[in-house]
């Protein structure tokens, strides 16, 4: 139920769909009008549109920005939450690096919800990153992981990833 608004904003996504090339243009319109529902705190419309989502890791990563809205906002609880089905669709993920990526980005978020006991969980499960990546996928990827480390109290392991690089 999107509420006007969102029904509003729900409207122009279709009307662009109409105008999608291709299926990677109408996934980026899903997740562009995701994000502004999380801007505007409309959690459920942003809920929505994760289910309509076809790629995994699009999925994540629209938790994962639900998750640290709910957290910005207090709604610890929210946050945690929301971590779960965006790890459960982690996990189911395929293509190693894009797995690595997102549960990456996870870790992270779980630390910056204060749950630290997750996001130590979560750091057990990632494999390490793929040399072949291009230079910026990795640092991010990296980046994720130095900030989740961090956030668990091992700023000696936050250290480590840099020097795969």
């Amino acid at each position: 139920n999107f509420g006007i608004q969102g029904r509003v904003r729900f409207r122009k996504v279709k009307h662009l769909n109409h105008g999608a090339s291709n299926f990677e243009n109408y996934q980026q319109i899903l997740v562009d009008i995701g994000n502004v529902w999380v801007e505007d705190e409309e959690f459920d419309s942003a809920l929505e549109i994760v289910d309509l989502l076809e790629v995994p890791s699009d999925k994540v990563r629209l938790l994962v920005e639900i998750a640290l809205s709910r957290s910005r906002e207090g709604d610890i609880a929210g946050a945690k939450k929301t971590l779960a089905p965006a790890l459960r669709i982690a996990n189911l993920i395929q293509n190693a690096t894009e797995k690595n990526y997102s549960l990456s980005y996870i870790a992270a978020a779980q630390g910056r919800v204060d749950d630290l006991a997750g996001a130590k969980e979560t750091l057990a499960t990632l494999g390490t990153a793929d040399p072949r990546q291009e230079t910026e996928e990795r640092s991010v990827y990296l980046l994720n992981i130095a900030q989740a480390q961090i956030s668990v109290g091992d700023s000696a392991g936050a250290k480590k990833p840099w020097q795969l690089l």
